[in-house]
Order: structure tokens, then C-alpha cells, then sequence
């Protein structure tokens, strides 16, 4: 499942911007006072805003599997500090169920960001460094729900998607996709991995795949 384009809420835009297009130097494809959509690789990320209260989301960024250790160089050049798991002595985490090594980190307004690299896609690159256009695509994006097992159910019911069968499933964690794109459900008030703090609300999220548009609200 190709997340082609994924629109999230957030309560600034400004420091959105001042983030990922002054910072990160992610490629911007519109701004105004009110939205602003991003450039990630194949897929385009767009923030609409809501300050009537907070969202926070969790998204993967997939890139190719040679370029996780200079992901994370690059990262902390730009003054980011990376999340380190608890009881852990490396930033890379090794997911063996996906086959899949990760590295966090948060943005500006505290939304949990993943660097992921997934081994049963074998995307290398040629580059030596690592910066925006190294990027493949976006690959995961998670939001809270009150019950992931009925809403996967409803999802794969009502669209021609699947639930994921590499990843862990259970009452409170459902993945919907495969290998190129996944949406998370998180029970609501449950941790993202691996942060200490930051816990799954339930925000909307539009999500334009190859197969059609779906929106959680």
C-alpha cells in the first residue's frame, strides 16, 4: 500500500515550516498561515491547521537500508537528539518481527518521527551522504483509536486492504498495508515505541493510497 499523500492536523504551521522546510530541507510544495505540504521522497505530507486542541501523530520515513547510520549523523548535525529505547546502548533499533532497523527522533511540536529502513525491500543508494532526496517514501503513519481490532476490521471490510500479517497484532496494535506502507492503529492513551511520554490520540488522518482514500477521524 503506497502512502501517496497523508494529511495530518497540528496546532502551528509556522514552526512546521521553520522545521522541516528551513531545517530539514525537505522540499515544500505549498505554505500559507493555515497548511503546509511537504516533499517526502515518493509521497507528500501535508499539515492542515487545528488549534482547537492538540495532535500528535507517529510516521515512518522509509529510506534506503545503506544510509541508517548517516540518517542519524545527519540528524544530530542539525542539533536533533535521537530517542534512545529504554535499557537499550544504541540509537538502532533492530525490529526482527518486521525485518525492519529504525532510529526516532521528534520534531518540533513533538510529533514522533521514524528513519526505517526495511531489509525485505532491498532499496540501497548510490550516494554517499545522506540528505532530502535520499528519501524513499513515507511507510508508516499511526493514530489512536478506541478499539484497533473493530477498526481494522472495518477498514479491510470496507476497502481492498489488508492487515499486515509480518507485524505484531493484538487488541491494543493493528497494522493495515504491507511492506511499502502501513497505518498503525494504536489504542488510544497507549505509548508509541519508543518514547517515554508521548502517548496515541486519536486525530485525523486522510490518507491517499493507490487503492483510495481513507480517513479515520
Amino acid at each position: 500500500m503506497h502512502l501517496k499523500e497523508v494529511s495530518l492536523l497540528a496546532t502551528e504551521i509556522e514552526l512546521l515550516y521553520e522545521f522541516y522546510i528551513k531545517l530539514l530541507g525537505f522540499p515544500s510544495l505549498y505554505k500559507s498561515s493555515e497548511f503546509i505540504s511537504l516533499k517526502i521522497g515518493s509521497s507528500i505530507l501535508n499539515f492542515s491547521l487545528n488549534n482547537n486542541e492538540k495532535h500528535l501523530y507517529h510516521f515512518a520515513i522509509e529510506i534506503p537500508i545503506n544510509l541508517l547510520e548517516k540518517s542519524a549523523l545527519w540528524l544530530q548535525k542539525k542539533g536533533l537528539n535521537l530517542v534512545k529505547p529504554s535499557g537499550k546502548s544504541t540509537i538502532i533499533v533492530h525490529h526482527e518481527v518486521w525485518n525492519a532497523y529504525s532510529i526516532y527522533f521528534y520534531d518540533v511540536l513533538g510529533n514522533l518521527i521514524e528513519f526505517i529502513v526495511r531489509v525485505d525491500n532491498n532499496i540501497f543508494s548510490d550516494a554517499d551522504h545522506f540528505g532530502p532526496d535520499e528519501i524513499v517514501r513515507l511507510s508508516e503513519v499511526g493514530t489512536g483509536v478506541q478499539d484497533p481490532v473493530s477498526s481494522a476490521e472495518f477498514l479491510t471490510k470496507h476497502f481492498d486492504v489488508k492487515i499486515y500479517d509480518n507485524g505484531p497484532q493484538n487488541k491494543a496494535f493493528v497494522c493495515i498495508g504491507d511492506s511499502n506502507g502501513l497505518l498503525i492503529l494504536s489504542k488510544t492513551d497507549r505509548l508509541w515505541f519508543p518514547s517515554s511520554n508521548l502517548r496515541a490520540v486519536k486525530s485525523k488522518i486522510i490518507i491517499d493510497t493507490e487503492i483510495g482514500t481513507l480517513t479515520l477521524n
